[in-house]
């Protein structure tokens, strides 16, 4: 068995994980200072606002349900083709 996807973020995450970087740095790298601040504004924003990272949000959980059929998906089509590179025809 492999490792499972990643697991899908949610909005308020791809949200934090894109500005993270301005907060820490307005808050001297006070991560606790930063998160705070991040979840008070994202709390305030509007529905509007929020949108493209529900969006966001929304294509990933979709990228981890493909990575998660792919992972069950039968192999043997990779296996296959890995059989075919090994075999060299002689001249």
């Amino acid at each position: 068995m492999g490792k499972l996807p990643e697991s899908p973020k949610r909005a308020e995450e791809i949200w934090q994980q894109s500005v993270i970087g301005d907060y820490l740095a307005r808050f001297k790298n006070d991560r606790v200072k930063a998160l705070k601040a991040m979840e008070m504004t994202w709390n305030n924003m509007e529905k509007k606002e929020k949108l493209m990272w529900i969006k966001k949000a929304a294509e990933d959980q979709k990228r981890y349900e493909r990575e998660l059929s792919e992972m069950r998906a039968p192999p043997a089509a990779t296996n296959s083709s890995k059989k075919l590179e090994h075999h060299h025809h002689h001249h």
